[in-house]
C-alpha cells in the first residue's frame, strides 16, 4: 500500500497543484495532508477548497484550528525554537488571513479532526499536526529516544506522521516508524522546492520524499498582489 503525506500546506496553491499533480502521476492508494492549510500563504480559501474537492483527510493544525475559531493568535510560537521575528511574522500571517477567510472554509477549518488514521498491510498509520498531545510541540529529529517512544506509545501505531517544523526526517525506534513529512508550502530547511512523504507498506515499510520544483515566483507575485506581510514574500524564495 503507498499512502502520500502532504506536510504543511500553508495556503500555497502554487506548491499544492504541482504536488498534487506529480500525486496523481505516481499513483497512490490514499493521502493525507498534516495541518495549517492555512497560514503564511496568499490563498487560504482555494487550497481549503482543493482539499475539500479532492476529499484529502488529515489532521488540524494550530493556524486551522485559531482561524477557523476565532482564536486570539496563531498559536505557533509555543516552541522557544521561534525568534521574535519569527513569532511577529506568524501573527501578522494570521491576522491577514483571518480578515481574508470565508465562512465555509472557515467551517471547514474548524472542523478538522486532531487526528487522522489509516489501516494497512499489518501497520496502523496515525497523521498529526504536530503530536498526539496538542498541536505545538512535536518531534526534532534529534530527539532522544524516549521521547520518541512516549509519542509511540499515544499514537498506538507503528507508523507515526507529523507537520509542523518544515523539515522532513524518517526514524525508526523500537520498529516504529516517525515520519516528518516537511511542508508542502513553507519549507524550511533552506531548499524552496515543494515535496511531500512517500509511504510503501508491503509487510515492510520504506519511507522517502519528494522535491519537487514550482513557480515560486508566482507565488511571490500573489503574496505581494494581495497584500500579505512583506516578508513572507521575501523568505519564499530561500526555503527559509
Amino acid at each position: 500500500m503507498k499512502t502520500i503525506v502532504l506536510g504543511d500546506i500553508h495556503a500555497n496553491l502554487h506548491a499544492l497543484a504541482a504536488c498534487w499533480e506529480h500525486a496523481e502521476t505516481e499513483g497512490f492508494d490514499r493521502i493525507f495532508h498534516t495541518g495549517d492549510v492555512v497560514g503564511y500563504g496568499a490563498f487560504p480559501n482555494e487550497c481549503v477548497a482543493f482539499l475539500r474537492e479532492r476529499n484529502i483527510p488529515g489532521a488540524r493544525g494550530h493556524f486551522d484550528d485559531n482561524v477557523g475559531n476565532d482564536g486570539d493568535e496563531s498559536g505557533a510560537y509555543v516552541s522557544a525554537a521561534f525568534s521574535e521575528q519569527e513569532r511577529a511574522l506568524a501573527e501578522a500571517s494570521f491576522r491577514w488571513t483571518l480578515g481574508r477567510i470565508e465562512p465555509i472554509p472557515k467551517r471547514w477549518l474548524a472542523d478538522l479532526p486532531f487526528e487522522a488514521r489509516g489501516e494497512g498491510d499489518g501497520h496502523a498509520i496515525a497523521v498529526y499536526h504536530a503530536s498526539p498531545f496538542d498541536m505545538q510541540i512535536t518531534l526534532e529529529a534529534d530527539a532522544p529516544e524516549s521521547r520518541f517512544e512516549e509519542v509511540g506509545r499515544a499514537a498506538g501505531a507503528g507508523v507515526v506522521v507529523t507537520g509542523h517544523r518544515h523539515k522532513a526526517f524518517h526514524r525508526v525506534v523500537n520498529r516504529r516508524h516517525f515520519i516528518a513529512a516537511g511542508s508542502v508550502g513553507r519549507p524550511a530547511d533552506g531548499d524552496p522546492r515543494t515535496g511531500f512523504a512517500v509511504i510503501e507498506m508491503d509487510g515492510e515499510v520504506r519511507v522517502s520524499f519528494r522535491r519537487l520544483a514550482y513557480d515560486v515566483d508566482a507565488a511571490v507575485e500573489a503574496l505581494k498582489r494581495r497584500g500579505a506581510p512583506t516578508e513572507l514574500a521575501e523568505r519564499l524564495p530561500r526555503g527559509v
